[in-house]
């Protein structure tokens, strides 16, 4: 029986590309030595929409970087110290909370699920970002990877949670975007894996999910079915 749900954060408790768009106009005030100013908002928007899910995988933010300079995002290309120092400022305060996140996690609780957070990253970073939100209130725990030993997908990092959420891996669901690092990780830690896309198809040479769901508000009726009480 599944008594706890843990959740990754990124791609996955909040909506990336409306943080995108609302990231936009401060981050192209700042970047204006840089960006490709030949472009319209609009086609720009797209080309770091679409840099950002080029890139996402399998290293995130270098890659996403990467991507943007070939989609020609920039005129002037700046250093990756630059580029991040601007994305620390401005996403912290533009992080979009999918629409049915809060409801999600709030219909988990009265129905009695522990709620966890593990989340790769920087302590600061990713505790910006999280004070940024209306979510903490709502997690019996939240680990941030960069406190730890091993991030994921090392299995230390799900058994972590785990022991400290008080339930056994064969207890608790993991929700994430990421192939390896959320669905690979947890389920070879003996967690119920569930993939919610960020980026289609899934990786046929990664460890397949035991579920998909295409939104948060899936996840009661899922959970009902697994427990035997749909």
């Amino acid at each position: 029986m599944i008594k706890a749900v843990i959740f990754d954060f990124d791609h996955t408790l909040y909506d990336r590309e409306a943080s995108y768009a609302k990231m936009f106009a401060p981050f192209k005030a700042d970047m204006a030595e840089f960006i490709n100013d030949e472009l319209s908002d609009e086609e720009l928007l797209a080309r770091m929409k679409q840099a950002d899910k080029d890139g996402a995988y399998p290293l995130g933010w270098p890659d996403v970087y990467k991507e943007k300079v070939a989609k020609g995002v920039f005129k002037k290309i700046p250093t990756y110290e630059e580029y991040m120092k601007v994305i620390r400022t401005h996403q912290p305060r533009t992080i979009t909370l999918w629409k049915d996140t809060l409801q999600t996690l709030k219909t988990l609780r009265e129905q009695g699920y522990l709620i966890g957070m593990l989340t790769n990253g920087g302590e600061k970073s990713q505790n910006d970002k999280l004070n940024n939100t209306p979510l903490a209130p709502y997690f019996d725990k939240i680990i941030i990877c960069g406190t730890l030993p091993k991030s994921k997908p090392h299995a230390s990092a799900y058994h972590t949670i785990c022991r400290e959420m008080g339930v056994t891996p064969a207890e608790a669901m993991y929700v994430g975007d990421h192939p390896t690092n959320d669905v690979e990780g947890s389920k070879l830690a003996g967690l119920t894996a569930v993939w919610i896309p960020y980026v289609k198809p899934f990786p046929a040479d990664c460890t397949q999910p035991d579920h998909t769901i295409e939104a948060l508000g899936e996840l009661p009726a899922l959970l009902a079915r697994l427990n035997g009480k749909a």
